[in-house]
């Protein structure tokens, strides 16, 4: 049976940067990007989007191992678009 590998492991190996290297630039001790990439333990929020911007990568495919389609505005009706929009703005404000 083949281990399913986990994504931030795939965008790692995608991103050709080893554990060691990865590791540096997060400032963290190997041991628990090898615990993340199994799996273990967990992260702060900021931590999984610096992840994010080394590795050029999504959340989702940090999290999930899969690339989902960006959500567009313009798929969504009006009343929608306008939640998402005011929720945007409040989160510009705090």
């Amino acid at each position: 049976m083949q281990k399913v590998k986990s994504g931030i492991e795939l965008a790692r190996k995608k991103a050709k940067i080893s554990e060691a290297d990865l590791a540096g630039r997060m400032k963290i001790d190997d041991s628990v990007l090898k615990g993340w990439e199994v799996g273990a333990g967990s992260m702060q929020i900021t931590t999984l989007l610096k992840l994010a911007e080394i590795l050029n990568a999504s959340t989702d495919m940090l999290l999930f191992s899969e690339e989902r389609e960006p959500l567009s505005l313009g798929q969504l009706k009006e009343e929608d678009r306008k939640i998402v929009i005011n929720f945007y703005k409040k989160l510009l404000n705090e």
